[in-house]
């Protein structure tokens, strides 16, 4: 008799999934045999062991037998139990009590996760229209280790529930969905907890939802609006405790996550991280300061290669990056709210990165698959992006110029010299240069750049007339080139790449290019202005009014602007040059426009020291190290800080829709990596033409030649 208890047991009626439930009182044979074989045992125990450690066996034992029913049939899902009380409720008390299983599953986080929340969704409806069935989880109960605690075990879902109280969630909606997902349970033996989020449903003719024939089908993501607030504020509590930092936000740090395809499967598919270097380049901004490459911990042993191979190619591709360290997650609770701390997210295709994706007002990236097309549905903002996995033509506008080398080519440098020398100090070693065959070519412009990772995004070499079809291609009109003495190389730089064999002028000038046969001219000017800003510019300052000439264009424009190298702090940087340039652009209202901001490249210490390129990134760091007080006095170490925070803030407002269309025209990682070819020992931030600058035009045709292609 001590082995009674109360069961409510299944009936089934033949041709039909309905269940009905009585009471009966039944000796539970199974279970009274199983205890008085193991008593003896278990008190033995007792008298040998510590109480605390009896109690976490016992606990485990009891689990055990928990998870089968009477008869040694699978327990049903959670929702499902509830679900059927609420399609057909009883008179009687029901308590839904969660399989253990659920809580401690390090391998289905998205999956478990949603369990829990839509049990207890389910549970709130029933309290609310007193239907007398509750649900209960014991997932915070375990005692686990810190670095293996599950996200299920970290919700505290009874601390303000998932509904609030004034929610009035209509009951004939939840049965409809509830029918929908014991009829998939049944069918199809789908136990998936995603049929509660968003189903697909009839609409009758009153427009309420109904499961059965009426006028159209239609998808509503009933049970997610109620949930996703509550889902969004527990999970921010979970990361605010488990990501293992203080900072509110890593602003710039990157979380790359590589998943299972499919949860349930004990081992990821091989196919799964196929090319997803590519992913990272173009999802990963460069200027990001530390990435993790966290891997699921269900990863086969090749995927796990294969993610550390990932991650040595990360280290590589990201040279500015200080950190970037290999993890497995063997907690799902600190996964979560790295991946919600983290400022970038970037997720291989699978649900796991899904419900930290959605929770946080950072930026995410998932890889698409059938399994998401759900998600893709909700009103998710611009923060969550679901992408596809292949590399198309447009990525190279993001990824070139980003990983490559310097090589000597005098067939390609022979397409890039100049008709004649200019007539400045700009073109002083051209005109003093003495060709022989060996070096027929000024030194420093013998050398073209080649990508590494992305050769189908090389930078080509300009010619007048491809010049000329692009600017056709895209409507454009003009060139007008902005900034510094800089800025005025480069535009000279176009002009003779032009095969121009005059100057083009000084601090201020427009020409028209012209284009042969069917090709429209355009023309190409620029104006000197040190800041971008047209206030103080004093009677005596190089720096000239710009904006009136600009605006007042009728024609498509492509603006090239940049302002660094003659401001010495952030803070005027991004108040007095920067955002004072961007308010005008937003003021000047000229969307048809192509507007870039120029990455700015500093000077090299001990310059004629160099007759070539760096091979990479660190060697140019090394030799950083040598700059002596009166380079540090330039303010060149800013010149990064300068671009980071630039392209930080333009990529930002682009994904979040906001703000005018200015994009980065980013040569600062080409530039670095050329200390040969500066004018003189006291000059060696200014570069010789035909030379190292070339090159940044060739990169603006090569990204505009990218988007005519687009079209």
């Amino acid at each position: 008799k001590s082995f009674q208890r109360d069961y409510k047991v299944n009936i089934y009626t033949d041709g039909h999934n309905r269940r009905r439930t009585t009471d009966r009182t039944i000796p539970v044979t199974m279970t009274r045999r199983i205890l008085q074989a193991v008593i003896p045992a278990v008190l033995l125990f007792a008298i040998l062991s510590p109480i605390s450690l009896l109690k976490n066996h016992a606990h485990r034992f009891l689990t055990a037998l928990s998870e089968t029913t009477d008869d040694g049939a699978t327990k049903e899902p959670s929702h499902i139990e509830l679900c059927r009380a609420i399609v057909s409720p009883n008179k009687e008390e029901l308590v839904v009590e969660e399989d253990p299983k659920v809580c401690r599953d390090r391998h289905t986080p998205f999956a478990s996760t949603v369990q829990v929340f839509v049990s207890t969704f389910l549970a709130e409806v029933s309290r609310k229209n007193d239907l007398g069935v509750s649900y209960k989880y014991h997932c915070r109960d375990r005692n686990r280790k810190l670095d293996e605690v599950t996200v299920q075990e970290t919700l505290d879902l009874k601390n303000g529930g998932v509904l609030p109280e004034s929610t009035n969630m209509n009951l004939e909606n939840v049965r409809t969905i509830c029918d929908y997902c014991i009829n998939a349970y049944e069918t199809e033996n789908d136990s998936s907890p995603k049929c509660i989020l968003f189903s697909k449903h009839r609409l009758s003719e009153d427009g309420k939802l109904s499961s059965q024939t009426s006028r159209r089908m239609v998808e509503e993501s009933v049970g997610m609006e109620f949930l996703l607030p509550s889902i969004k504020r527990h999970l921010n509590e979970v990361a605010a405790k488990y990501d293992g930092t203080e900072d509110k936000v890593l602003s710039k740090m990157a979380v790359i996550y590589l998943q299972c395809e499919e949860e349930e499967h004990e081992s990821c598919r091989t196919d799964n991280l196929e090319g997803f270097e590519d992913i990272i380049a173009k999802e990963v901004p460069n200027y990001v300061k530390a990435i993790d490459v966290i891997a699921s911990v269900a990863l086969d042993e090749k995927m796990s290669k294969r993610a550390r191979d990932i991650t040595h190619w990360t280290r590589k591709f990201f040279p500015r990056a200080d950190n970037v360290k290999y993890k497995v997650a063997k907690s799902t609770a600190q996964l979560y709210g790295k991946l919600m701390k983290a400022r970038y997210v970037v997720c291989s295709t699978g649900t796991s990165c899904i419900l930290p994706a959605i929770s946080s007002e950072n930026f995410a990236s998932i890889v698409k698959s059938s399994e998401s097309a759900w998600v893709q549905k909700l009103p998710l903002g611009p923060s969550v992006n679901f992408i596809d996995n292949e590399f198309k033509n447009k990525d190279c506008l993001t990824v070139r110029g980003r990983s490559g080398q310097w090589v000597r080519d005098l067939s390609v440098a022979e397409k890039s010299q100049y008709k004649t020398p200019l007539d400045n100090l700009f073109g002083a070693a051209h005109r003093e240069f003495k060709p022989t065959k060996k070096n027929p070519f000024l030194p420093s412009s013998t050398y073209v750049w080649e990508d590494k990772h992305f050769p189908q995004c090389e930078v080509q070499v300009i010619s007048r007339r491809k010049f000329c079809k692009v600017m056709k291609k895209l409507g454009l009109k003009r060139i007008f080139f902005v900034g510094d003495s800089l800025s005025k190389q480069m535009a000279e730089s176009l002009w003779k790449l032009l095969d121009y064999k005059t100057d083009p002028g000084h601090y201020k000038w427009s020409q028209t290019i012209q284009c042969a046969g069917e090709l429209p001219d355009f023309e190409l000017t620029y104006i000197r202005n040190n800041f971008l800003t047209e206030v103080n510019l004093g009677t005596n300052s190089v720096s000239l009014p710009w904006a009136g000439q600009y605006v007042n264009y009728p024609g498509k424009t492509l603006l090239i602007a940049n302002v660094g190298p003659h401001v010495h702090d952030i803070g005027q940087f991004k108040k007095q040059s920067f955002q004072v340039f961007f308010d005008m652009i937003e003021q000047f209202k000229r969307p048809q426009d192509i507007v870039y901001f120029r990455t700015s490249v500093p000077g090299h210490p001990k310059c004629m020291d160099h007759d070539k390129p760096f091979k990479d990134y660190g060697e140019y760091m090394k030799a950083k190290e040598k700059m002596s007080e009166k380079e540090r006095n330039y303010s060149w170490d800013n010149f990064v800080i300068y671009n980071e925070w630039v392209s930080q803030h333009l990529n930002e407002l682009r994904k979040r829709n906001k703000g005018p269309n200015v994009e980065v025209l980013d040569i600062y990682h080409m530039g670095v990596l050329r200390p040969d070819g500066h004018r003189n020992e006291d000059d060696c931030l200014h570069y010789n033409l035909p030379g190292p600058i070339d090159w940044w035009n060739h990169f603006l045709f090569s990204q505009l030649l990218t988007k005519a292609n687009m079209q």
